[in-house]
């Protein structure tokens, strides 16, 4: 089985997957969001480009980009996940990150639990944060929106609301 568990999850009302989480369970589980709200997509719309072409998708959500990228910009075998946990929940503005579980191993450093990463220095990252983020409810309109703004030909912008309405 396990010692200790970490399970980050990210999913809108992913609150509600783990109130009743022991906290003597050896499960620490930090979510995207309460039980009753939703969690907001990033790098959707003209910022959802992979080489430069336009995917038509989001790229990834708030609170996964912050925890990740925290992990990457950090030595994962010092920074503990008390300090993560404080970092995710500061960044995550928009949605309201919960925590459930056991917290009495939280001091531990997130590297015993997210793998065997290389330290990544901070001064050689180039991050490109999302310009805006949304609920991942309203993706389907923002995406059919995007796809729209960017044909330039009004035949082209017919064809998409059709294919799009069918």
């Amino acid at each position: 089985m396990y010692s200790e568990l970490v399970f980050y999850l990210e999913a809108c009302e992913s609150g509600s997957m783990f109130p009743y989480l022991s906290s003597n369970s050896n499960v620490y589980a930090m979510t995207a969001s309460n039980a009753y709200q939703s969690s907001y997509a990033a790098y959707c719309g003209t910022d959802a480009r992979v080489d430069g072409k336009l995917i038509g998708s989001c790229l990834g959500d708030l609170f996964s980009i912050n925890w990740m990228e925290d992990t990457e910009a950090n030595n994962i075998s010092s920074e503990s996940l008390q300090t993560q946990q404080a970092t995710v929940i500061r960044e995550t503005s928009a949605s309201p990150v919960q925590t459930f579980g056991d917290f009495s191993f939280l001091s531990e450093p997130i590297g015993d639990f997210e793998g065997d990463l290389n330290y990544v220095d901070k001064s050689t990252m180039d991050i490109d944060f999302p310009d805006s983020i949304m609920a991942l409810k309203d993706y389907g309109l923002s995406a059919f929106r995007a796809i729209h703004d960017v044909k330039e030909d009004l035949k082209e912008k017919l064809g998409v609301e059709k294919k799009t309405y069918k």
